[in-house]
């Protein structure tokens, strides 16, 4: 059986010093990565747009179908008002939102992070064993 994952979106500053911006952001992917979950960074789409320019507001309603899709958001810390419409928008849909600042790597908000994205796992485990129990029964 394949294992569950858990998606989770990475809510963090971009504009202002974006190339620092998008590093921590891929910094704090690799971080949930490695906590197991399967992380989704908005900053990336930086490299589409210098290809194909689009409006603000374009990219924010792309970020925000993403937010949509994820089980868990992780928002890094600092002023950021794309990012605090993503978490509006994931507590809209009841998805759990984390704040985590960027600079602690091995911390407790990591550890939270680790922690949700196990709970997500065994909630999607649970979900999955009542859906083979459904289809079992004649």
């Amino acid at each position: 059986m394949m294992s569950q994952q858990v998606y989770v979106y990475v809510a963090a500053p971009y504009s202002g010093d974006v190339t620092l911006n998008v590093s921590r952001a891929c910094v704090a992917a690799d971080r949930v990565w490695a906590r197991g979950g399967v992380p989704f960074v908005p900053h990336l789409s930086h490299l589409w747009d210098l290809v194909s320019r689009r409006p603000y507001e374009e990219w924010l309603e792309w970020c925000l179908a993403w937010v949509e899709r994820c089980d868990l958001l992780v928002r890094l810390e600092g002023k950021s008002p794309g990012a605090t419409r993503e978490v509006e928008r994931a507590a809209e849909l009841g998805i759990p939102c984390l704040l985590v600042p960027w600079d602690m790597p091995d911390r407790k908000p990591w550890e939270a992070v680790a922690s949700a994205i196990a709970i997500g796992k065994a909630r999607q485990n649970k979900a999955l064993a009542a859906l083979v129990v459904k289809r079992s029964k004649p």
